[in-house]
């Protein structure tokens, strides 16, 4: 449980959520919203180390994302180097930033655990299309 501390970013069911309180093997977490729960390490995901100042942290600007994917030239970045590349920062705002942009799944595939890589130029166009249809 050492990655989880008072502040950090984490994601809980798919909402942005900060650690306030570690209490042994349970983590009191507060929510987006306002509300707070006491869970288990295995019901977050870590995002940043933080702190976390708002939930949902900061919205950041889109980065390119076709540039981004020709950056990555096919290789998985870790999910630090992924925020690194996209938005030139290591902070609590980028990295949900850097998520979000995983999560629409037009561009990237991964996970803050497993790494980040970019989608083939193919699946990217039908993504694409399939939103300006």
């Amino acid at each position: 449980m050492s990655e989880f501390a008072v502040g950090t970013l984490v994601l809980y069911k798919g909402h942005a959520a900060a650690v306030r309180a570690v209490n042994g093997d349970k983590l009191e977490i507060a929510i987006e919203g306002g509300a707070s729960k006491s869970v288990r390490p295995k019901d977050i995901a870590f995002l940043h180390r933080g702190p976390v100042s708002a939930l949902p942290p900061a919205e950041l600007p889109v980065p390119d994302c076709a540039e981004l994917v020709e950056l990555m030239d096919g290789e998985t970045l870790s999910f630090a180097e992924f925020l690194e590349c996209a938005y030139g920062e290591d902070s609590a705002a980028a990295a949900w930033n850097a998520w979000k942009l995983i999560e629409a799944g037009v561009y990237f595939t991964g996970s803050p655990a497993d790494g980040v890589t970019a989608r083939p130029p193919e699946a990217v166009a039908a993504s694409l299309a399939a939103l300006h249809a």
